[in-house]
């Protein structure tokens, strides 16, 4: 099996895609959308790819293997390759370009090439030594870009030949600016009659009042313990070196919006809104493309409309989306929407962090949140199955059947 593939690489000179081999211990778990790592260039650079599209045969003579998969969600979802191309024979943007649009910011792989001590250098070149020195004294291991700025002139050729020697390996790092959010958190691990041994033999009070909380709590984060045990952390880790607690981490959501707040009554509309009401509800049971358009002045009632018009469509197991100008994304107004909706909503905008924002992304991937209220990047939201989409302040809810 094969896969199309971008490479993510800024040149236009590469703006196509890529034939790589799909491993054989990796097929069935690579499909379209799934961010890999490829060996890329002459020098088999490893990059970050994204997987366009997966076959049985190839025409490429000279094809390299996917080395890996470097995140196990994917990039985006199948049915938006349509639409990455579609952009890219109308608009002429580069495909990498395109999936960054679509993709949160901060989530691409970044790769740094570092040399690695490998071996005992027995040489007198004092380049090499001065290069190997400078490795040793920052643990074993320097990236290459600075490793090479305690030189005037290029060291690729010194450090190419300490290779061949076996004195130096060069390895790919991966990292990326934005992951799940983590908490440090803590549990008892050992049964009930070694916990209450320990209690019994230590002499520390601080190490006693942790135990007791634990014992009455299945977990807790670290912070929580130190301060309500009024202890330290050094205490909590004797726990841990002692085998009696373990620490792990939780995953847990950036919230953009408050997850507590109960869900509202909505209110009787009036006439005009039932109208309104009437024919888009009618529009949407028809399962015939349109465009309709609301008249409405500040204050007449549109965003009730909206809100009965996004309920019918998710209680026909389709997605809405609601574009709004940035200005208009103020918390009275998402209020309003969780309110009626809960959960259901992610929001996407320009004043999110980037963690914040990778997080209503990942919810909407994961198909958690199935209302996307936000400015206009949120046009690329994931959504699965959209029923409707809400244009407000120009105004129009375009209704889509297929």
């Amino acid at each position: 099996m094969y896969a199309e593939i971008v490479v993510n690489h800024p040149s236009r000179a590469v703006d196509r895609v890529f034939d790589y081999r799909i491993p054989d211990e990796l097929n069935g778990t690579i499909r379209v959308g799934t961010r890999v790592i490829v060996p890329f260039s002459r020098n088999n650079a490893e990059k970050e790819g994204y997987v366009l599209k997966i076959k049985e045969n190839t025409d490429a003579k000279r094809i390299k293997e996917i080395i890996g998969i470097s995140s196990c969600e994917l990039a985006f979802k199948p049915d938006m390759v349509e639409l990455i191309e579609f952009m890219h024979n109308r608009y002429l943007a580069p495909y990498i370009d395109l999936i960054h649009t679509i993709i949160p910011t901060g989530t691409s792989i970044k790769t740094v090439e570092w040399v690695v001590l490998d071996g005992v250098y027995r040489g007198k070149n004092k380049t090499d030594i001065c290069i190997l020195e400078l490795i040793s004294d920052n643990g074993g291991g320097m990236d290459i870009y600075s490793l090479s700025s305690y030189f005037d002139a290029s060291i690729k050729s010194r450090i190419t030949a300490l290779e061949k020697q076996g004195i130096v390996r060069r390895e790919f790092r991966h990292t990326r600016d934005i992951n799940k959010r983590k908490i440090r958190a803590v549990r008892i691990c050992a049964d009930d009659e070694r916990v209450e041994e320990y209690m019994e033999k230590t002499r520390s009070k601080i190490q006693k009042r942790m135990l007791m909380i634990l014992k009455d709590n299945e977990l807790i984060s670290t912070a929580d313990i130190v301060r309500f045990s009024m202890g330290n952390y050094s205490a909590l880790s004797s726990l841990v070196k002692n085998g009696i607690a373990e620490f792990f981490d939780i995953e847990t959501e950036r919230s953009v919006y408050d997850t507590n707040m109960g869900l509202t009554v909505p209110p009787t509309p009036t006439d005009e809104q039932k109208k309104a009401i009437s024919q888009i509800n009618s529009a949407l049971d028809s399962k015939s493309d349109g465009t309709i358009l609301l008249h409405g002045v500040t204050g007449s009632g549109k965003t009730e409309v909206f809100l009965r018009a996004i309920e019918h469509t998710v209680n026909m197991g389709r997605s809405a989306l609601v574009l709004v100008p940035e200005i208009s994304l103020t918390p009275q107004m998402v209020s309003r929407f969780v309110g009626r909706f809960g959960k259901r909503i992610a929001i996407l905008h320009s004043g999110l962090s980037l963690g914040e924002r990778y997080d209503q992304w990942s919810r909407i991937m994961n198909n958690e949140a199935d209302i996307v209220i936000g400015a206009r990047s949120a046009v690329f939201a994931p959504l699965t199955n959209i029923g409707i989409i809400i244009i407000d302040e120009d105004i129009q809810i375009h209704i889509n059947q297929k």
